[in-house]
């Protein structure tokens, strides 16, 4: 039996990674801005943040263990409740920050193109945060829609 740190390490790599990898891809996209080095930057840290989430999913088709059951229907739901409110928080995120900037530069201004891969990598950086953080406080509080 695995303890809740043991639980919780696997996520938080993967949490931690997405961060500082999409900070640096950040840096470069402002720095540099829209360049070959920064979008291949950029592919590669969308490519190695998916792998790294789906690995215990392969690893699970490999194995083949019939006997353990790795995602049930309680599962499924924290996973799907998870991802609404993650999607939820971002399409938030993305009109905050449409109209911060429209407040910053008013109607005739105009917003550096630097800022808006920034908007992106943002949001997808807070994405996956919500999902990882949804799904832990659903797997801790023990139940979902009101279940025990």
């Amino acid at each position: 039996m695995r303890t809740w740190l043991e639980n919780l390490f696997g996520p938080l790599f993967v949490l931690g990674f997405a961060l500082i990898a999409g900070l640096a891809v950040a840096v470069t996209l402002y720095a540099d801005g829209l360049c070959l080095k920064s979008l291949f930057m950029l592919a590669t840290w969308l490519v190695a943040t998916v792998v790294l989430w789906s690995t215990p999913f392969l690893m699970q088709r490999i194995r083949r263990d019939k006997r353990k059951v790795h995602m049930d229907e309680r599962g499924l739901m924290i996973f799907k409740n998870a991802a609404l409110g993650a999607l939820t928080l971002c399409w938030l995120y993305f009109l905050c920050a449409c109209l911060v900037a429209w407040w910053l530069v008013g109607s005739d201004g105009s917003v550096s193109v630097n800022v808006l891969p920034l908007l992106f990598v943002g949001g997808v950086v807070l994405f996956q945060l919500a999902l990882v953080v949804g799904s832990l406080i659903q797997e801790r509080l023990g139940g979902c829609h009101g279940e025990e």
